[in-house]
């Protein structure tokens, strides 16, 4: 069966746009025109392929397709490229990627790739492998380790989070350290209700869950801000304190068992964490070096480099599908 490639092109604005109309401006077409390929497209497969609400989602059926929009959608712009009809800048790739890396080291990787556009999703890196299993990204920062069917795994880095506070909250919530009886209580900062990083916290030191006060604030401004001026607790990525700020680390109650850094990223070969963060991106016929592969490498290596080897491999398999 071959696919019409303005048919997928249409699916793929519908969804990314969330509406029939918006997809006809984004293709410049008319409304009516993208109803058209729709509805020809469903009926050449013989499934349900966009639920008609606001906005528009795709149905199971129509992930494969996404992907193969994505993926036509690549070899047009870098075909056009090379013909001298395009531009590489046309090239675009969806990825999601949690806040806390959007706002320390993945910013670093445009530079690294000025002729790709991205189109960053922000999405919790233990909840990110969603947007991959639906096909709205092509590769997404998540802590899953296990590939998802279409999709392989590469190790990116590690990163550290530190709980901190003001001081003024140490005094009042934590005057004896962290005890179980002062989580209970002491409000503490979450970035919506998909982040565990508090839960994971918690747990890790006194064993147990234990239902905790909870402020959700969804912007890295926002959590910085709150985190240290405010009576609240909150856990950053090491590295991304201000020099301003005035706050003090929490420490676990040494009565407690020690809480371990929580791993998310392991850049060396073979380590086996207890949480990573991974790339997922999507598997074809190309034999491409793996990520990882190069163990024999010394010295550290920073995720933005290693992301930026990722996507050119993206991009490097789309052309050898």
């Amino acid at each position: 069966m071959v696919m019409d490639g303005d048919q997928l092109a249409a699916l793929a604005a519908v969804i990314e746009a969330g509406s029939f109309d918006a997809a006809a401006e984004r293709l410049r077409v008319t409304p009516s025109a993208i109803s058209q390929r729709i509805k020809s497209l469903e009926q050449r497969v013989g499934q349900v392929l966009v639920v008609r609400q606001k906005p528009c989602t795709a149905t199971l059926a129509a992930v494969p397709l996404l992907r193969l929009a994505a993926q036509t959608a690549v070899l047009e712009a870098e075909a056009l490229a090379e013909m001298g009809g395009g531009s590489p800048s046309t090239v675009r790739v969806a990825i999601a990627v949690n806040a806390d890396s959007m706002a320390t080291w993945f910013a670093s990787v445009f530079e690294r790739l000025p002729g790709v556009l991205f189109d960053i999703r922000i999405e919790d890196q233990d909840h990110s492998a969603r947007l991959l299993r639906d096909g709205s990204v092509m590769g997404a920062v998540t802590t899953e380790r296990a590939p998802i069917p279409g999709c392989r795994v590469h190790s990116l880095g590690r990163m550290r989070y530190l709980p901190v506070a003001s001081e003024s909250y140490l005094q009042r919530w934590l005057p004896e350290g962290f005890t179980a009886g002062a989580a209970a209580v002491a409000p503490s900062l979450a970035w919506n209700r998909a982040d565990a990083l508090q839960d994971t916290l918690v747990r890790g030191v006194f064993r147990r869950d234990i239902a905790r006060p909870t402020h959700f604030v969804p912007t890295a401004e926002g959590f910085a801000a709150a985190g240290p001026r405010r009576p609240r607790l909150g856990d950053v990525p090491r590295g991304d304190r201000r020099p301003g700020d005035r706050c003090g680390i929490v420490r676990p109650d040494l009565r407690c068992p020690p809480r371990r850094p929580t791993v998310l990223a392991v850049l060396e070969t073979g380590q086996p964490p207890g949480q990573q963060h991974h790339l997922r991106g999507r598997r074809s016929r190309c034999r491409i070096t793996p990520l990882t592969a190069t163990s024999e490498r010394t010295g550290p290596r920073q995720p933005y480099c290693a992301w930026a080897r990722v996507v050119s491999t993206l991009l490097a398999e789309s052309r050898a599908t």
